[in-house]
Order: structure tokens, then C-alpha cells, then sequence
């Protein structure tokens, strides 16, 4: 637990951006020994980094916000996904937070290729053995914790899948797969045409959202695994666009 003092440091770099000991010191008329315990402890629990003299506010990413929601539903649609995933394929894993979750349950699978440009899925699957990963790389979307850009596109060129596992912002029947940014466009349709199977992992909120930046058309998707509260209409038109929907009980 933070001291009020400690809390007030943080006010204080949320605004600054970045401080130093001597100021700070002077400021709460403590000795710069007090402070750097001060600043230690704030940077053990993350949210700064010290550099000689002084430190940095880290930024939190809003994946790392994302991934607490809805947490058990992310897991059950992972555990379905994971039916769908066999010994000696290569799978892509795009950089949703429900992708990361079925990451984690890659484990007992074996002879297991999985590209993906997730940093996150990279420090998930790469220390596993059984596990070969192909790294795409290109310009750092720190809050997305992804590669995106012309460089990833690229790359991404030369490389095709068994099966494709995505996450989206928003799904509509008419409109189709939806994102709230340009950045994600390229590389996933990239991905959606280099892969046998696209299975998209979406929660039946992501059906009620709007989305600003069109990725695909909803029959470019083989298959769609959400919870049982999606609409009984919107379940018949995408099974109507020829869209497998694999429904979850949760």
C-alpha cells in the first residue's frame, strides 16, 4: 500500500512526466535518502522508472486495462478455440486480449508453429518447449503491446497458416469486422488471405459496438466463437452469410 506521500509523488509525476530527487526533496522538506526510498518503491510496483537523479512516469497500456475485462468469458471462449487447434500446425494469433488468453492455454500442444506480431503472445508461448514462433515485427503499438505498420504487412506477405485466430472491436452483420483504428487493416487482411480458417473471438457486446475502420466482410470469417447471448437475429444472419457461429455457455 502507498504512503500519502507517495501518492502525492504520483500526482505529481502524472502531471510532470518526469521529476527529480533534489525538487522533490526540497518540496516535501525531506531528506533526497527519504525520496529515493520513496521513488524504489514506486518503481518496484511499476509505475515509474528511475534514472540517475530523478525518474519517469511509465504509461499503462489500455491492453493491459482490456485484458481484466470480462475475464470469464475470455476464458471460456479460449477453451472452445482451443478445440479447434491440432499437433504440427502453424496458427496465427493476432493481438486481442481473448487471443492471449487461448496463448495460455497452448501448453499441452505439441509440434506447434505460432506466428503473430503480439508481444505478449511471444512472452506467453516462446519459453515453451514443443513451440516454434515466428516473430512479425515492424513499429511498436505500445498500447495495442503489437507490431503494426508497412513493415509487418510485409513480412506477413511470405507467411500462410492452417488456421487464423483474430479478435476484433466490434462486430456488424451488414458492415462487417470493425476496428477502431487504420493501424490493424493492413496486416489482418493479410492474415484473413493467407489462412485455410479465420475464427474470429468476440464476447456478444462486440456486436452492440461501432467501429470506426472497416477490416473485412463478415463472410471473409469461417468461423465465430461468442457467448450464448448473442441475439437469436444476429445468429441467424451470420449463419445466413455462411458463417459458422460456435456459441459458448457461460
Amino acid at each position: 500500500m502507498l504512503t500519502i506521500r507517495q501518492k502525492q509523488i504520483l500526482e505529481i509525476l502524472r502531471e510532470k512526466k518526469r521529476i527529480d530527487v533534489g525538487s522533490l526533496a526540497a518540496g516535501f522538506s525531506m531528506t533526497e535518502a527519504s525520496i529515493r526510498l520513496d521513488l524504489t518503491k514506486l518503481e518496484n510496483a511499476g509505475y515509474l522508472r528511475r534514472f540517475y537523479g530523478g525518474a519517469r512516469i511509465i504509461e499503462p497500456a489500455d491492453y493491459s486495462a482490456r485484458m481484466e475485462q470480462n475475464l470469464k468469458v475470455k476464458k471460456k471462449l479460449a477453451e472452445r478455440a482451443l478445440t479447434y487447434i491440432q499437433e504440427g500446425e502453424t496458427i496465427f494469433l493476432d493481438s486481442g486480449t481473448s487471443v492471449l488468453m487461448l496463448a495460455k492455454m497452448l501448453t499441452p500442444i505439441d509440434r506447434l508453429t505460432v506466428v503473430t506480431n503480439s508481444l505478449p503472445v511471444v512472452s506467453q508461448v516462446g519459453p515453451e518447449h514443443g513451440k516454434s514462433v515466428v516473430i512479425i515485427g515492424g513499429e511498436l503499438n505500445y498500447q495495442e503491446q503489437c507490431c503494426t505498420g508497412p513493415m509487418t504487412d510485409a513480412a506477413l506477405e511470405k507467411i500462410y497458416a492452417s488456421k487464423a485466430f483474430l479478435g476484433a472491436d466490434s462486430v456488424d452483420v451488414e458492415n462487417g469486422i470493425l476496428s477502431s483504428g487504420l493501424d490493424r487493416v493492413g496486416y489482418v487482411r493479410t492474415v484473413m488471405s493467407h489462412a485455410k480458417t479465420v475464427l474470429l473471438l468476440v464476447d456478444s457486446g462486440k456486436f452492440k459496438k461501432t467501429g470506426v475502420v472497416k477490416i473485412a466482410e463478415i463472410e471473409e470469417v469461417d468461423v465465430i466463437i461468442t457467448d450464448t447471448e448473442l441475439p437469436p437475429d444476429v445468429r441467424q444472419a451470420l449463419e445466413a452469410a455462411d458463417v459458422k457461429v460456435d456459441l459458448v455457455e457461460v
